[in-house]
């Protein structure tokens, strides 16, 4: 039988070494995080794009650039040249079972939607072992106000929704990251980290995954509905897993219904 852990987790931590793994907090569950305020990782130079199709947000990729998400869904696999056509600030990255989006070698990116409704936008994937979306040696990155994850197609996933690796500065605010991803974030070797008023829930695996990572910021975010059942068995689904990763703070995080075995 699944076993949940019902938590609310309001603490401030201010670390300068983790080694290992974070565990969940259990705690009495409470109203959802207020809004909380972030430290802003792009500049206001950016070049405004509104984009309706997937073929039109991969154009719109370039340095200096805040992308505005009009259409209700974006599947990546409808892309014209969908894992053959590259370009210099994007790539199709072959992973076990398809491909992965791969944004590169950009600095100065807003991609967001408007509106208070996250769940009016969605950006999927179909691929099992992808990241929805994935950055890699970029900069000043922001990434706001929809939803992500991957299609409902039943199975496990490998891979997570948002990654990031060697990348500098960069935000998730105000996002709905969900499963099968085995976690809502992943990040590896990446300096000034933000996930801030966040849902990230029924990831298979976890909340958050990073590893050699530096000066990393959670902050009201809600955390919830994690962990699989595979053959009668249910994997834990650890909030937050924190790797050989220096400098993290942890406030006003929202926690419920995780499964955390015995």
């Amino acid at each position: 039988m699944k076993k949940l852990i019902s938590a609310t987790l309001v603490f401030s931590l201010a670390l300068t070494l983790l080694l290992g793994i974070l565990p969940a907090a259990r705690a009495e569950e409470t109203t959802p995080a207020e809004p909380v305020e972030y430290v802003p990782v792009t500049t206001g130079d950016q070049t405004q794009v509104h984009v309706s199709t997937v073929d039109e947000f991969l154009k719109a990729l370039a340095p200096d650039t805040e992308i505005i998400l009009d259409a209700e869904f974006y599947d990546l696999s409808t892309a014209t040249g969908y894992g053959t056509q590259n370009s210099t600030y994007y790539r199709w990255e072959e992973v076990f079972d398809g491909v992965q989006l791969t944004i590169q070698s950009l600095s100065n990116l807003t991609i967001r939607a408007e509106g208070d409704d996250v769940k009016a936008h969605t950006v999927s994937a179909r691929p099992r072992y992808a990241h929805v979306i994935n950055f890699e040696n970029c900069s000043n990155i922001m990434v706001e106000g929809f939803t992500a994850g991957h299609t409902f197609e039943p199975g496990s996933c490998v891979g997570g929704v948002i990654g990031f690796n060697n990348c500098e500065d960069v935000l998730v605010n105000n996002c709905g990251l969900y499963g099968c991803g085995v976690v809502g974030v992943w990040a590896e070797n990446t300096k000034g980290v933000q996930v801030t008023n966040s849902d990230i829930y029924e990831c298979s695996w976890g909340g958050v995954y990073m590893m050699f990572c530096k000066d990393v910021t959670f902050n009201g975010n809600t955390i919830r509905d994690l962990g699989e059942e595979f053959m009668g068995q249910w994997s834990d689904g650890t909030p937050f897993m924190l790797h050989d990763t220096t400098g993290i703070t942890i406030n006003g995080e929202k926690m419920r219904d995780n499964y955390i075995g015995d």
